[in-house]
């Protein structure tokens, strides 16, 4: 009953934000908090994420280590043993996570954007719906609704930018924007990469670029992702998992 309402009261926020004219972007999965992010004091998030990505690693170290006793160190074993206490981990990582995400409603994200875009941004990005992410060996998939205000210099369909912060440029992502020149206001969702917790927790800006610089920063943080995930695999004892 708890998700059912969480859920419907999910697809009510973000039904009320196209119904003011905000423009849709991406779509998540399995929404377990969402609050009115106008009954909230705005505050300055000092993470996109929040504690989440730390709150789910937690729960799968807690779960490796038990695989790891009971299958010793055959890595296939281990694996199906997490398989089977997946679920039962995800329920206690949601749980551990529903006030840090209520508390993250209506706070307030910083965006800043290099010059010469043919679009200025609004300094300041509300937290309106967070999604979170199914239980993984590394990181989550954790989605972010965040309200973004752009004033067109020229029409431009697409926004880009990369995640940055105290661990340097993390990931980077697109927003679609409506054909116009008129100030509008989009509902972008950032997307948690597959890393670990410290550096999606390191992401406290939405930095905005043009298409060149996302290419080449695309590829750089690509890279980077492989190497986080090897060296989780490894630490967790799945070190075949840093070959896939």
């Amino acid at each position: 009953m708890k998700k059912i309402i969480y859920i419907f009261a999910a697809a009510w926020v973000l039904m009320s934000a196209c119904k003011g004219g905000i423009m849709s972007a991406g779509a998540g999965s399995d929404s377990t908090a969402v609050t009115d992010s106008d009954s909230l004091q705005a505050r300055v998030l000092t993470s996109v994420f929040g504690s989440v990505p730390s709150i789910y690693e937690n729960e799968m170290r807690i779960i490796t280590e038990q695989a790891r006793q009971e299958a010793g160190n055959n890595v296939s074993n281990m694996r199906g043993i997490m398989a089977n206490l997946a679920d039962s981990a995800y329920e206690v990582a949601e749980d551990k996570s529903l006030n840090e995400i209520v508390g993250m409603q209506g706070g307030i994200v910083r965006c800043t954007a290099e010059n010469g875009l043919p679009y200025k941004v609004a300094p300041e990005a509300h937290v309106l719906t967070v999604l979170l992410p199914k239980l993984r060996n590394v990181g989550g998939e954790e989605r972010v609704f965040v309200q973004m205000e752009f004033t067109p210099d020229s029409v431009a369909e697409k926004a880009y930018y990369v995640l940055t912060g105290s661990e340097g440029k993390i990931s980077t992502g697109v927003v679609p924007l409506p054909l116009t020149k008129q100030p509008t206001k989009v509902t972008a969702v950032i997307v948690a990469p597959n890393a670990p917790a410290k550096y999606l927790e390191a992401c406290s800006e939405i930095h905005f670029i043009d298409q060149k610089t996302f290419n080449k920063l695309r590829e750089f943080v690509k890279d980077r992702q492989k190497i986080w995930r090897a060296t989780y695999a490894k630490e967790l004892g799945l070190a075949e998992e840093s070959e896939e």
